[in-house]
Protein backbone atom coordinates (compact mmCIF):
# COMPACT_ATOMS: atom_id res chain seq x y z
CA UNK A 1 0.00 0.00 0.00
CA UNK A 2 0.94 3.58 -0.76
CA UNK A 3 -0.19 6.80 0.86
CA UNK A 4 0.17 10.53 0.52
CA UNK A 5 0.07 13.39 2.44
CA UNK A 6 -1.78 17.12 2.10
CA UNK A 7 -3.11 19.72 4.03
CA UNK A 8 -6.61 17.91 4.12
CA UNK A 9 -5.26 14.48 5.05
CA UNK A 10 -4.26 11.55 3.66
CA UNK A 11 -4.45 9.61 0.32
CA UNK A 12 -4.78 5.90 0.32
CA UNK A 13 -4.25 3.78 -2.93
CA UNK A 14 -5.72 0.94 -1.97
CA UNK A 15 -9.13 -1.01 -1.15
CA UNK A 16 -11.45 0.70 1.19
CA UNK A 17 -10.89 -1.81 4.13
CA UNK A 18 -7.72 -1.68 3.62
CA UNK A 19 -7.40 2.53 3.75
CA UNK A 20 -9.34 2.46 7.01
CA UNK A 21 -7.32 0.05 8.61
CA UNK A 22 -3.71 1.89 7.79
CA UNK A 23 -5.51 5.00 8.78
CA UNK A 24 -6.48 3.73 12.26
CA UNK A 25 -3.52 1.23 12.98
CA UNK A 26 -0.94 4.13 11.96
CA UNK A 27 -1.57 7.33 10.16
CA UNK A 28 -3.58 8.79 12.62
CA UNK A 29 -2.05 9.91 16.18
CA UNK A 30 -6.02 9.15 17.76
CA UNK A 31 -8.64 7.28 16.61
CA UNK A 32 -11.78 9.16 15.09
CA UNK A 33 -15.16 9.86 16.49
CA UNK A 34 -16.55 8.38 13.41
CA UNK A 35 -15.74 6.05 10.40
CA UNK A 36 -18.01 7.26 7.15
CA UNK A 37 -17.26 5.47 4.12
CA UNK A 38 -18.43 6.28 0.97
CA UNK A 39 -20.76 8.49 -0.82
CA UNK A 40 -20.45 5.56 -3.06
CA UNK A 41 -21.67 6.04 -6.98
CA UNK A 42 -23.69 2.95 -7.04
CA UNK A 43 -26.24 1.07 -4.65
CA UNK A 44 -25.37 -1.71 -1.95
CA UNK A 45 -28.83 -2.42 -1.18
CA UNK A 46 -29.97 -6.32 0.40
CA UNK A 47 -27.03 -9.06 0.15
CA UNK A 48 -25.10 -6.60 -2.07
CA UNK A 49 -23.74 -5.46 0.74
CA UNK A 50 -21.79 -8.27 1.11
CA UNK A 51 -19.69 -7.93 -1.97
CA UNK A 52 -19.44 -4.10 -0.84
CA UNK A 53 -15.94 -2.20 -0.26
CA UNK A 54 -17.74 0.57 0.92
CA UNK A 55 -19.69 -1.61 3.37
CA UNK A 56 -16.49 -3.51 4.14
CA UNK A 57 -14.38 -0.03 5.20
CA UNK A 58 -17.84 0.49 7.65
CA UNK A 59 -17.36 -2.61 8.85
CA UNK A 60 -13.49 -2.26 9.62
CA UNK A 61 -13.86 0.37 11.79
CA UNK A 62 -16.66 -1.38 13.79
CA UNK A 63 -14.06 -3.81 14.29
CA UNK A 64 -11.44 -1.02 15.96
CA UNK A 65 -14.79 -0.29 17.62
CA UNK A 66 -15.66 3.26 16.11
CA UNK A 67 -18.66 3.70 15.14
CA UNK A 68 -19.08 3.54 11.67
CA UNK A 69 -20.93 4.18 8.49
CA UNK A 70 -21.28 3.14 4.63
CA UNK A 71 -23.42 5.77 2.20
CA UNK A 72 -24.23 4.93 -1.55
CA UNK A 73 -26.45 6.60 -3.68
CA UNK A 74 -27.67 5.00 -7.34
CA UNK A 75 -25.35 4.90 -9.60
CA UNK A 76 -27.74 6.51 -12.13
CA UNK A 77 -30.98 9.61 -11.30
CA UNK A 78 -29.01 10.21 -8.36
CA UNK A 79 -29.25 13.57 -6.93
CA UNK A 80 -25.88 16.24 -7.06
CA UNK A 81 -23.34 15.14 -4.82
CA UNK A 82 -23.81 18.11 -2.69
CA UNK A 83 -27.18 17.25 -2.09
CA UNK A 84 -26.48 14.19 -0.68
CA UNK A 85 -23.57 15.44 1.10
CA UNK A 86 -25.81 17.49 2.91
CA UNK A 87 -28.34 15.03 3.41
CA UNK A 88 -25.97 12.24 5.00
CA UNK A 89 -24.60 15.55 7.37
CA UNK A 90 -27.94 16.14 9.07
CA UNK A 91 -28.60 12.29 9.28
CA UNK A 92 -25.38 11.79 10.85
CA UNK A 93 -26.06 14.33 13.53
CA UNK A 94 -29.62 12.85 13.81
CA UNK A 95 -28.57 9.31 15.12
CA UNK A 96 -25.49 11.04 17.29
CA UNK A 97 -28.15 13.00 18.96
CA UNK A 98 -30.33 9.71 19.85
CA UNK A 99 -27.37 8.18 21.10
CA UNK A 100 -26.84 5.89 18.02
CA UNK A 101 -23.31 6.80 17.38
CA UNK A 102 -21.74 4.57 20.15
CA UNK A 103 -18.31 3.32 20.57
CA UNK A 104 -17.66 -0.33 21.26
CA UNK A 105 -21.39 -1.53 19.40
CA UNK A 106 -21.44 -4.59 17.36
CA UNK A 107 -23.07 -2.87 14.48
CA UNK A 108 -22.74 -0.10 11.04
CA UNK A 109 -25.23 1.74 9.72
CA UNK A 110 -25.68 1.00 5.64
CA UNK A 111 -26.83 4.04 4.30
CA UNK A 112 -28.68 4.19 0.76
CA UNK A 113 -29.99 7.26 -1.07
CA UNK A 114 -33.09 6.46 -3.29
CA UNK A 115 -32.95 8.13 -7.04
CA UNK A 116 -33.83 11.74 -7.50
CA UNK A 117 -36.69 11.08 -9.76
CA UNK A 118 -38.37 8.43 -6.41
CA UNK A 119 -36.86 10.52 -3.35
CA UNK A 120 -39.91 10.90 -0.83
CA UNK A 121 -37.55 13.37 1.65
CA UNK A 122 -37.81 10.67 3.96
CA UNK A 123 -35.50 8.26 5.85
CA UNK A 124 -36.46 5.27 8.08
CA UNK A 125 -34.80 2.47 9.45
CA UNK A 126 -35.35 -1.04 7.84
CA UNK A 127 -34.47 -4.80 7.54
CA UNK A 128 -31.80 -6.11 5.23
CA UNK A 129 -33.30 -7.77 1.96
CA UNK A 130 -32.31 -11.25 1.15
CA UNK A 131 -33.33 -10.43 -2.75
CA UNK A 132 -31.14 -12.33 -4.81
CA UNK A 133 -30.12 -11.53 -8.60
CA UNK A 134 -30.32 -14.25 -11.43
CA UNK A 135 -26.58 -13.62 -12.72
CA UNK A 136 -25.48 -13.96 -16.17
CA UNK A 137 -22.49 -13.28 -18.41
CA UNK A 138 -22.16 -11.19 -21.12
CA UNK A 139 -18.69 -11.24 -22.92
CA UNK A 140 -17.57 -8.93 -25.30
CA UNK A 141 -14.36 -8.57 -27.25
CA UNK A 142 -11.61 -5.50 -26.03
CA UNK A 143 -9.01 -5.63 -27.85
CA UNK A 144 -8.83 -9.30 -28.88
CA UNK A 145 -9.28 -10.00 -25.57
CA UNK A 146 -12.69 -11.71 -23.92
CA UNK A 147 -14.25 -9.52 -21.19
CA UNK A 148 -16.98 -10.79 -19.41
CA UNK A 149 -19.76 -8.72 -17.66
CA UNK A 150 -22.31 -9.60 -15.14
CA UNK A 151 -25.86 -9.16 -15.86
CA UNK A 152 -28.81 -10.25 -14.27
CA UNK A 153 -32.52 -9.44 -12.90
CA UNK A 154 -33.25 -8.86 -8.90
CA UNK A 155 -35.62 -11.28 -8.02
CA UNK A 156 -37.55 -9.62 -5.00
CA UNK A 157 -38.25 -12.19 -2.02
CA UNK A 158 -39.62 -9.72 0.50
CA UNK A 159 -42.16 -7.36 -0.76
CA UNK A 160 -42.18 -5.21 1.73
CA UNK A 161 -41.44 -1.73 2.72
CA UNK A 162 -39.86 -2.99 5.83
CA UNK A 163 -37.00 -4.48 4.27
CA UNK A 164 -34.43 -1.71 2.49
CA UNK A 165 -34.86 -2.65 -1.31
CA UNK A 166 -39.05 -2.32 -1.22
CA UNK A 167 -38.08 0.99 0.23
CA UNK A 168 -35.54 2.58 -1.38
CA UNK A 169 -37.55 1.98 -4.54
CA UNK A 170 -40.84 3.68 -2.81
CA UNK A 171 -38.31 6.61 -2.39
CA UNK A 172 -36.76 6.37 1.36
CA UNK A 173 -33.37 6.94 1.87
CA UNK A 174 -32.83 3.44 4.12
CA UNK A 175 -31.06 2.76 7.41
CA UNK A 176 -30.12 -0.57 7.88
CA UNK A 177 -27.99 -1.41 11.13
CA UNK A 178 -25.88 -4.34 9.98
CA UNK A 179 -24.10 -6.87 12.96
CA UNK A 180 -20.17 -8.11 12.85
CA UNK A 181 -22.12 -11.29 14.78
CA UNK A 182 -22.61 -13.34 11.39
CA UNK A 183 -23.11 -16.52 13.95
CA UNK A 184 -26.65 -18.28 13.20
CA UNK A 185 -27.97 -17.94 16.83
CA UNK A 186 -31.00 -20.06 15.81
CA UNK A 187 -28.63 -22.99 14.96
CA UNK A 188 -26.40 -22.56 17.84
CA UNK A 189 -29.93 -23.09 20.30
CA UNK A 190 -30.88 -25.76 18.48
CA UNK A 191 -27.84 -27.89 18.48
CA UNK A 192 -27.61 -26.90 22.71
CA UNK A 193 -30.60 -29.55 22.94
CA UNK A 194 -29.38 -32.33 20.47
CA UNK A 195 -27.42 -35.21 21.50
CA UNK A 196 -24.90 -35.23 18.80
CA UNK A 197 -21.94 -37.69 18.81
CA UNK A 198 -19.00 -34.79 18.58
CA UNK A 199 -16.45 -36.73 19.10
CA UNK A 200 -14.31 -37.89 15.30
CA UNK A 201 -13.39 -41.90 15.11
CA UNK A 202 -10.02 -43.14 16.42
CA UNK A 203 -7.77 -43.51 13.74
CA UNK A 204 -6.46 -47.46 13.26
CA UNK A 205 -2.51 -47.55 11.91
Amino acid sequence: MAYTTTDAGYIVQGTPADCVKIGLATLLDEPPDLVISGINHGSNLGIAGFYSGTVGAAREGVFWRIPAIAISAPSKGAASMKSLAKRAHQLIMTLDAQGLLRPRSRHLYNINFPSAKTDQNQWKFCRQSLAYYNDSYETKDHMGVPLHFVTGKMVEIEEDISYDIRANACGYTTVTPLTIDATCMDTINATATINLHNSFDKETT
